[in-house]
């Protein structure tokens, strides 16, 4: 493949992740990273799930509140109601009145090889919905390990396949590899929130 033609496809799946995800804000004073720059307490990524109304992210996204808010790629900002939460396997499930959202379209990281590229969208030091990219250094039942440069803000955003298909929610970084919770247990913890989504 040429060079431009992996750049037209790496902008077509930004474009794809773009839309499926959103900015999430809770309350906070913020913390101190020097020459001016100040981190908000909790911010990180969500991404639609069900309906257009349902965001999926990560439970220390959205910390212990009940609500946060959740911008959209469009502009438009909304509160959203944190209606599940499960600390152990670090996701929430965030609903948003309107249903505007566009779903993800999800991968199977069983499928996944290490060595194979996968890329990670998120909003590191401000930046809105950048993309890192890197490769599959492991993915079993569990996590997702892959040499991506996470950075705070990526949390709670996708990581997706060389075709765009999103395959785990970004979490954390350990010992320098970026780590995913995979997709089918989100599609679990989703389906188990369906009646307080439904409910909200």
């Amino acid at each position: 493949m040429s060079a431009a033609a992996l750049a037209d496809d790496l902008g077509r799946i930004a474009d794809a992740l773009r839309r499926v995800t959103v900015e999430i804000r809770t309350s906070g004073r913020g913390r101190n990273l020097g020459a001016g720059v100040v981190w908000p307490e909790r911010q990180g990524q969500g991404q639609g799930r069900g309906r257009g109304r349902v965001v999926v992210t990560n439970a220390h996204v959205v910390g212990t509140r009940s609500r946060c808010m959740v911008g959209f790629a469009g502009g438009r900002t909304e509160e959203g109601r944190v209606v599940r939460v499960d600390d152990r396997r670090d996701l929430a499930v965030v609903v948003v009145s309107g249903d505007g959202l566009e779903t993800a379209v999800v991968g199977d990281p069983a499928q996944l090889r290490t060595g194979e590229l996968v890329l990670a969208l998120g909003h590191p030091f401000g930046v809105s919905r950048a993309l890192a990219l890197g490769i599959v250094h492991a993915a079993d039942r569990r996590w997702i390990q892959a040499d991506v440069r996470l950075a705070p803000g990526f949390s709670g955003g996708p990581l997706a396949d060389a075709a765009g298909r999103v395959v785990g929610i970004n979490a954390m970084i350990a010992h320098g590899l970026g780590l995913a919770v995979p997709a089918p247990a989100i599609e679990r913890f989703v389906r188990a929130a369906e009646p307080a989504t439904e409910a909200a």
